[in-house]
């Protein structure tokens, strides 16, 4: 239902766009999740130009806040203010969402309009089983909500219909038509070896003007980063989700700007566990093959490949099995570290660790903790501590001009009070003197 509200809270400005803006091509990118969405986002944040028109993409890295009825209306409050020939908006989550929801909200444009399928693209790319169970295994662990071994999380997966394609895309090619077009996610399929390319190509039937400077992201982290990924949301336990989540996609991320390590293992299935995958799939993959790649056994051939490429055992996802003791110190060292920082109350830190950091992305100011204007920032969280017992407060509240603060201090100078009488036959006590300044730094009083 969330989703559903959210799209109604998406279409009307966007179809309003359509009618009056009249553009060459819509480009909807529904998914897969780990099917190059990173590298996709990432390349068309930075810009893209299609026969020297630029492809307009919103200013987020993705647009999974969809979900979201004030992150929707955002979104369609710059699709609405655009009059770009391309548009694109990648969600690789609404490709689990129902197909119906978003082609009864696209049948609103007037039949006066050009035809849906003419101007109106939605792309999914598909992962082979094998690469797609490793993918979402990675994925869980990213987000902090698995820890144990690959085959473990494959006997949760195994009975639920999550890695069964045919039927979530098939319901979409009944809605669509041929507006909707499936990929799949395979270096020797992809147009130029390029996820850009090949959207580009898929989606505007043109490909990029000159793609030298996009970014490439890889679609999975390598088992040494997943490893060390795992000791941080070690030192993470009883944290919200939603912030483990962001840390996990905040790590990402800082490794997408890293220059690739000399050398990374790849997380593949054992060989015994590719043979239980193939035995599961095959059937979903052969009907794959006919129905969306005309015939060609990709999706089985894959099958096939993964247990050729296994290793005989399974590979360790255990952090001590890949560091020694002088690294994993080190690693709990840096979690620990960010522990202490994910304590402090300011900044909001889920909505700090979701801005994006990847290449080309546009840079947002953090709004989690609003600062007062003027040369000096706000005091921190840690600065705002009650004084202790027999620590005066800092007066006065108001801060004025230093050579001020020390006229002021000058004029708050007072004699003692005289003491009370003493008792018959002594002298009285002395009055007790005046309360002094308050030092402040250079503007002592003398």
């Amino acid at each position: 239902m969330l989703f559903s509200r959210s799209l109604r809270a998406l279409a009307a400005p966007v179809l309003r766009r359509l009618r009056r803006a009249h553009p060459e091509l819509l480009a909807l990118h529904i998914g897969d999740p780990g099917a190059g969405a990173a590298s996709l986002q990432a390349g068309f944040a930075a810009g893209v130009r299609i026969g020297g028109h630029k492809v307009f993409y919103p200013d987020q890295i993705d647009h999974n806040g969809l979900a979201n009825p004030q992150k929707a209306r955002a979104i369609a409050k710059r699709v609405s203010g655009s009059s770009a020939r391309y548009t694109l908006l990648s969600a690789e989550q609404l490709g689990t969402s129902s197909p119906a929801t978003l082609s009864q909200l696209l049948a609103r444009i007037p039949a006066a309009s050009a035809p849906l399928a003419a101007r109106t693209r939605l792309i999914c790319y598909i992962q082979p089983h094998a690469a797609r169970l490793a993918s979402a295994y990675t994925e869980q662990v990213v987000q902090g909500r698995f820890d144990d071994t690959l085959e473990a999380y494959f006997t949760q997966v195994d009975p639920k219909p999550q890695l069964d394609y045919l039927p979530r895309l098939r319901a979409w090619q009944a809605e669509f038509g041929a507006a909707f077009r499936l990929r799949p996610f395979l270096p020797t399929e992809l147009k130029n070896g390029s996820i850009i390319d090949d959207f580009s190509q898929t989606a505007f039937g043109k490909t990029p003007d000159g793609r030298g400077s996009l970014p490439t992201i890889e679609s999975d982290l390598c088992l040494e980063d997943l490893m060390r990924l795992k000791v941080l949301h070690a030192h993470q336990a009883g944290r919200p989700k939603p912030l483990r989540k962001a840390l996990g996609v905040a790590f990402t991320h800082q490794i997408a700007l890293l220059p690739p390590p000399p050398s990374r293992t790849p997380l593949r299935l054992s060989r015994s566990l590719a043979e239980a995958v193939r035995d599961r799939y095959h059937g979903d993959a052969a009907a794959l093959d006919a129905q969306f790649f005309k015939g060609r056994p990709l999706m089985q051939a894959a099958l096939q490949q993964a247990i050729d490429e296994a290793p005989a055992e399974p590979l360790s996802t255990d952090p001590r099995d890949h560091f020694d003791a002088t690294e994993l110190r080190s690693l709990a060292l840096l979690s620990e570290m960010v522990a202490s920082l994910l304590d402090t109350k300011a900044p909001n830190w889920p909505r700090r660790l979701r801005q994006p950091t990847l290449p080309g992305a546009p840079k947002s100011a953090d709004k989690g903790t609003p600062r007062k204007p003027g040369p000096k920032a706000a005091p921190t969280a840690g600065d705002r501590r009650k004084p202790s017992k027999g620590r005066p407060q800092q007066e006065p509240k108001a801060k004025s001009p230093k050579g001020a603060q020390g006229e002021r201090a000058q004029k708050k100078r007072a004699p003692g009070k005289p003491g009370k009488p003493g008792k018959p036959g002594k002298p009285g006590k002395p009055g007790k003197p005046g309360k002094q300044p308050r030092k402040t730094g250079p503007n002592k009083a003398r």
